[in-house]
Formats: structure tokens, sequence, C-alpha cells
């Protein structure tokens, strides 16, 4: 395989070098990315240990799936199925095989929810002989997201190193994402999201290692990219559906290494068939189930019967106008819980001032060289194709989510640290500064205050 650029400096003309005492060596820069994973998992574990089992958003759906295939039963959409019973397999496998792995047999996973008027706060009562034990599963079952969730800080740190000279600017990417409230409280749980957020960075990775290839990539190396990219994005959809996001970035990446060594014949029928692949065992069981591929068609209409009102029926333009918009502002930075914690809106106004200018200012540096284009371009279709999932999502349901914009979250967090290279490294911390204050505000009022100390 051709060698691929360990080092982006020749490709940044318009990134002055930093000044000597600003620069980093790489055993420096390793044990400052140390740190932050530490940060981010001590963080993490504070939420993953302080919050009651099952109370984190779907968490006891997404466990019930597990459940089920431990049992040797497929999960089903229904009666007996659960609110993710709509979700592919691929993450319940895994956590399945952790599961067996670490010798737990099968565990409920119905909770009672609350007398109300009672004293408890949270969904479930937890005042039963079994909520210890039920405590101990749950958070066993909710280290894998911490896992998960560290890995995509790395990965940022790592992609960063491949687009940008400064070993500074791929700790702050690293940092951003490692600080991001709602990013360590949604790998402190359950939830099919933390796959998806990692497969997610994976891709970003892979593409920006692609599109940066020093010389014309041979056969065998597109041939590589090709299969790697389609199995990352196959298994994305055997994760997640709102991970279409992925499929953009890695197309984009194929056809530029497919063009450069002139095998595009063979590279595209490689990628698209890797990337088909693993959703197909999941095709096939629902459309003999539903007679409905995917089961698209089933799961709105048993959302419709259990939770009325979720799916909406028509759009206004209240939608776009304010709901939407609100649901970025809000729910990028920070909700716990099933999403009824928040904070006012103008706590999250500091955040959006430094980040927002950064990103913007970091898309601009990298689109005005024409040698950066293919890298901006990586992360443009990532963000978009991110962004896109989230309206679509937000326009058919109420659930206005913008977790669902963390599968190109790095993408995020490296053209935002690129935006803030003109300035001084200790400046450059105040975004994740303010993240991780918000991440610790977040922990004392809404896990510590609620349930540690209820």
């Amino acid at each position: 395989m051709n060698r691929l650029r360990e080092n982006a400096s020749d490709i940044l003309p318009a990134v002055p070098s930093e000044p000597e005492h600003e620069q980093l060596g790489a055993s420096t820069a390793r044990l400052l990315l140390a740190a932050i994973v530490v940060v981010f998992v001590a963080c993490g574990f504070v939420v993953l240990a302080g919050t009651p089992p099952f109370e984190a958003n779907d968490e006891p759906d997404h466990l019930r799936n597990v459940e089920s295939l431990i049992s040797g039963e497929m999960y089903r959409i229904g009666a007996t199925g659960g609110l993710e019973s709509h979700q592919p397999p691929l993450y319940y496998l895994l956590l399945a095989g952790y599961q067996r792995a670490l010798g737990i047999a099968e565990h409920g996973t119905r909770p009672t929810y609350i007398e109300v008027g009672g004293p408890q706060l949270g969904l479930w009562n937890h005042d039963t002989p079994s909520d210890g034990d039920d405590q101990r599963f749950v958070d066993l079952m909710r280290i894998t997201g911490l896992v998960m969730g560290a890995g995509v800080v790395v990965l940022a740190y790592a992609t960063t190193r491949l687009v940008a000279a400064s070993r500074a600017t791929a700790l702050i990417a690293a940092a951003i994402v490692a600080t991001l409230p709602k990013f360590v409280f949604l790998s402190a749980v359950v939830n099919n999201d933390n796959l998806v957020n990692l497969i997610g960075a994976a891709v970003v990775y892979v593409s920006i290692r692609a599109v940066t290839t020093t010389t014309e990539p041979g056969r065998r190396a597109v041939h590589l990219y090709a299969a790697g990219l389609g199995l990352l994005v196959g298994c994305a959809l055997a994760t997640k559906l709102t991970a279409v996001a992925v499929i953009l970035p890695a197309a984009f990446a194929v056809m530029i290494v497919a063009r450069r060594s002139r095998t595009s014949r063979t590279a595209w029928p490689l990628f698209a068939t890797l990337s088909v692949i693993p959703s197909i065992p999941w095709a096939i069981f629902t459309y003999r189930e539903y007679d409905d591929p995917f089961a698209g068609r089933v799961s709105g209409e048993y959302f419709d019967a259990v939770i009325p009102g979720l799916m909406r029926k028509q759009l206004t333009s209240d939608v776009f106008l304010h709901q939407l918009p609100e649901g970025i502002w809000k729910t990028f930075w920070y909700s716990s819980g099933w999403n009824q914690y928040s904070w006012s809106n103008l706590a999250y106004l500091p955040l959006w001032l430094v980040a927002f200018p950064a990103f913007a200012y970091g898309t601009w540096r990298l689109w005005s060289t024409r040698s950066r284009r293919p890298e901006a371009a990586v992360f443009g279709l990532t963000t978009i194709a991110a962004i896109s999932v989230f309206v679509y999502i937000g326009s058919i349901t109420t659930g206005v989510q913008a977790r669902v914009t963390f599968v190109g979250l790095i993408a995020l967090a490296i053209v935002a640290a690129i935006g803030l290279e003109r300035v001084p490294v200790r400046a450059r911390l105040l975004l994740p500064a303010m993240s991780l204050v918000g991440t610790l505000i977040a922990i004392r009022s809404d896990v510590i205050h609620l349930f540690v100390n209820r």
C-alpha cells in the first residue's frame, strides 16, 4: 500500500507554524490525550454509577432487545416488544455477546413505574429488593458505551493529525468531543447511538486518510479503502438506520481514490456490496415478519398506538422556524435522563458564541485552500448529512433530538478546532473548558442532586 500522510504540514500553507513555546512533542501529546480520555471516562463513570438502573432515555427498551437475544429469541415489534424493537440488531448482538462473555444470565428489563405523588424521582420504582442487582447489571452494560465514547475521542485526535500540523489542534478537537455534556451523558448509558457514533467517527477517519493519500494510490490500496468504508457503512446501517449520514463522506472518499487510480469499475461495486451485506439479514427478517423491509411502516403504526402524537401527521412552519432550531440550540449541548432535564435557553449562549464562529471560520479556512478541499468536502458532507438526518427525524416525529448528529461529531469538533488555530493555545481551551464546566454542573444537578442524594 502506498505510504499515507502522517503529518499534514505540507498541505497547510495557510497555517503559520506554532510559536516554539507552544509546540508539543509526541510523548507530551500522548500524555495529554490520555488525560483527556481519563477526564471523559471519569465524568461518564459518575453518570453511569449515579444514575439508577433504567433511568436513561429508552434504556429499558434497548436492554430488552439484548435480553431477547440472550434468551435465544429475536425481538419483535408489538405488545411484547419495546420502544426500540424497530432497531437493527448489530448493537444488541454485540452487547449480548459481551453479556455472555461475562457469564451473566438473562436479566429482567421491565421495571415498574413509581407511584404518582411518591417521594422518589425519575420514572421507575427503585424501592425494591432487586434494585441493587439491577444497578450492578445495568452498570456493567453501560460500561460498553464509555468504551465506545473513548474510541470517538481518540479518533477525533487521530483524524485531526491527518489534516493539521499542530498536535495542539488535535488535542483541542479531542477535548471538545470529550467534554460535550450531552455526549458524556449519552455514552454513559445503554443506547445504540453509542455504536453509531463510534462507527461514524471511524468512517470520517478512514475517509480523511483516503483523500489525503500523498501519491497516486495503487489498485490494492483503493480496494482496501472501498472495502473498509463499505463495511463500516454496512455496520452503521445494521446498527441504526439514521446512520445513513455516513454514506455521503464514505462515497466521496471512494470516488476520490478511485478516480486517482482509475479503478472505479471495481472499487464502486466493492463499496456498494459491503455497504448492503450487513443489513440483508435484518431486511429479510422484517420482510418475513411484517411484509415491510426494515419495518418503517410497521414501527410508525406501533408508535401511533403506544405513544399517540409522536408521529407527526402534518408539517407546519412552526416545526422549521421554532421546534427544530430550538432542538439544535438545546439538545446538542445537553439534555439528560429521558430528555426531561435541560438548561435554560441562555445557558447555551456562551457555548454557541464560541463554537459556531470557530466552526464557520474553520470551514472557510479549509475550503479557501485548494489543496485542502477534499478534506473540507469530507467534513462538510458529514455535517450536512448529519443535520439532514436530524431535520428528517424532527419532521416526521415530535422527538427533536440533536444526538443523531453525533454520527458526525468529530467532523464538527475538528473543523471548530481548526477555526481556533490562529488564537493562542490557552485561549483555545475556552470551548472545552466551558463544556467541562457544563458537564460538571449537569452531573451535580441531574445526577448527584436528583438521584445520589435523594
